[in-house]
This record gives C-alpha cells, sequence and structure tokens, in this order.
C-alpha cells in the first residue's frame, strides 16, 4: 500500500556544464559527487524551496531505488489516451502506482502536493504560462513512495542504463 504523496521533486533538462551543482540545493549535499555528476548527465535537481526536499529526502528515496531489496520495474503509463510517461517503481506496487501518476496527471487532482510539480502542465503547455519552464521538466521523483516518472522512453532507458538494467522495450 502506498504512503499520501506529499513530496515530488521536479527533474529539469541536464545542464550543458555538468560540472555545475546548484549551491541553492542542500538536498543533494548528501549524494556523493561522482554519483550527482551521473545522474546530472541525466538530469537536473530543480530546486523546490521548502525544506521537506532539503534534508536527507532525496538521497533516502535514491538509496531506496537502487538498493537490492526490492524488484523495481519500468512500464509506460498512458495519461488522458493521448500523452505517455515511463514509470520505475516496486513491482509489488505497480497498479497503485500506475492510478497515482494519472491521478498526479488529472486537471483537478486531488492529491494536494507541498510544491508544485509541473506534471500536467510539461505536457499540456497552458497559453497563460512561461513555456520555457514546462519544457525543462522532464521527469520527477516521487519521494514518499520512491518511484521516477520521465516524460520519454528515452529518458528511462538512459536511467536504466546508467544503474546497469535491460532497456524497456514496447
Amino acid at each position: 500500500m502506498l504512503n499520501n504523496t506529499w513530496l515530488v521533486q521536479r527533474l529539469n533538462m541536464p545542464l550543458k556544464d555538468s560540472n555545475f551543482i546548484n549551491p541553492f540545493n542542500p538536498s543533494i549535499n548528501s549524494i556523493p559527487e561522482k554519483a550527482l555528476k551521473l545522474l546530472q548527465t541525466l538530469f537536473t535537481i530543480d530546486y523546490m524551496g521548502a525544506a521537506e526536499f532539503e534534508f536527507g529526502a532525496i538521497p533516502k528515496s535514491l538509496s531506496i531505488i537502487l538498493s537490492n531489496e526490492f524488484n523495481f520495474i519500468p512500464f509506460r503509463v498512458t495519461l488522458e489516451d493521448k500523452y505517455t510517461c515511463y514509470v520505475y517503481c516496486k513491482e509489488e506496487v505497480k497498479d497503485e502506482v500506475v492510478e497515482r501518476v494519472k491521478e498526479l496527471f488529472k486537471k483537478n487532482s486531488s492529491i494536494r502536493l507541498k510544491e508544485y510539480s509541473n506534471f500536467r502542465e510539461s505536457y499540456i503547455k497552458p497559453v497563460y504560462q512561461n513555456t520555457h519552464y514546462q519544457a525543462k521538466t522532464i521527469g520527477w521523483l516521487e519521494l514518499d513512495n520512491n518511484f521516477f516518472i520521465f516524460k520519454t522512453k528515452e529518458l528511462m532507458n538512459a536511467w536504466l542504463k546508467l544503474i546497469g538494467k535491460k532497456e524497456i522495450e514496447e
């Protein structure tokens, strides 16, 4: 059974300078530098501006995802019959995660988050918002239940390659 979703970390496009580490994002300070540089070839961890994200939630979630304690699996989720995302979660909670991801995507989602996730908007560009911001968000790390959501199959496969897992096939 899943915990309530409250903390969803935005993941942005990687920076051209993969040596740059955001000094205003203390949540990543406990991730070893070598591991952080590898992660930053795939995505950068967006500064969320809330203490809940800054005191070890990201490294804790990553360590659970990367441990061999659980069987994590990659799969595709269809959103509103026209959008696609790719999820990496514990196999035992796959069905619940699919429902959670679909609920997070809804325009009037019943899930209330600590900070704005930009999930729906990154797929559906509203005319009243800066489209550059939507374009740079490429994934999410759900910190309460330890799963990734990626916008593209390519990003999912890059993640799987980085951690030594077989690429997703469709």
